[in-house]
């Protein structure tokens, strides 16, 4: 089963910002999109990924970690949503 990943408005300015400030790349969308169309809960065990406790639906209730960025998204039915992109001290403020 494949899910469809799409990315949120908030998400893509993130994404936009961390390319000019990290040299952040599309081949870092290239990493992340085949992981999260596969296996967004993460039943492999093979990514590092996160359920976070606390969060609202709607909010980022999972997140991806990816180089020295994380990834928060939602999994609704067969599609991922992508909500923020940031580096890793940034996140947890």
């Amino acid at each position: 089963m494949e899910f469809s990943v799409s990315y949120s408005p908030r998400f893509e300015r993130d994404f936009d910002r961390l390319a000019k400030a990290h040299r952040v790349s599309a081949t870092l969308l290239d990493e992340l999109k085949p992981i999260l169309q596969t296996d967004p809960y993460n039943r492999t065990h093979a990514h590092q990924i996160k359920k976070l406790t606390d969060i609202p639906y709607g909010e980022g209730q999972w997140c991806l970690r990816i180089r020295r960025f994380r990834v928060r998204y939602d999994i609704f039915s067969l599609s991922v949503m992508l909500h923020s992109i940031k580096p890793r001290p940034e996140a947890y403020r």
